[in-house]
């Protein structure tokens, strides 16, 4: 299902762009996540939510994995090589895609940035191997911290989605424009 028709791209014309633009995306406003995760699920992807509010890796990871049905850690501890080779192995169901929403990660970032860093490089790698098989695995990540930033993903910041005065739908804007 990797690949795009030109139908899909004129209807959700963002959700393309999310995608294209490096399947991470970064949304500051909770209304317009809620109409992009409306978008999704119209357009038959699975949307898996977690919340990252606790500030707490250990509570974050347990959260995460239960979301997509992956096995628990150890207790008490976190496990990025496992949490990475989960996610390579997702099953990908008989639909669109899998998207993985993170709520408040902020309150993560604040007090584990390197960690959040790698969770992302973790979902960037793995949406990149999926796309080779035809499916579709996107991380949009919400945030109330308008600036806040993330390390370099693969040479990229997460795409940022507004919404732009007058547009009909979303936009997803680079976060660097140099490196888009």
């Amino acid at each position: 299902m990797a690949v795009f028709t030109k139908s899909e791209i004129d209807a959700r014309w963002h959700i393309w762009q999310m995608f294209r633009d490096g399947a991470i995306a970064l949304v500051n406003c909770e209304s317009l996540l809620d109409e992009i995760v409306e978008d999704l699920a119209d357009a038959d992807y699975v949307v898996h939510v977690c919340d990252a509010a606790s500030g707490n890796k250990v509570a974050f990871e347990k959260a995460i994995r239960s979301s997509l049905g992956f096995p628990d850690g150890r207790p008490g501890k976190t496990n990025l090589d496992a949490l990475n080779g989960y996610v390579g192995d997702i099953e990908f169901p008989n639909r669109t895609g899998i998207v993985v929403v993170v709520k408040h990660i902020h309150q993560l970032h604040e007090a584990e940035a390197n960690y959040v860093n790698h969770i992302i490089d973790i979902f960037a790698r793995e949406a990149w191997y999926h796309l080779c098989f035809g499916n579709r695995l996107m991380l949009i990540l919400h945030t109330d911290d308008p600036d806040i930033q993330f390390g370099s993903v693969a040479s990229r910041q997460p795409v940022r989605v507004q919404r732009i005065l007058g547009a009909k739908n979303p936009v997803a804007i680079p976060s660097n424009p140099n490196t888009a």
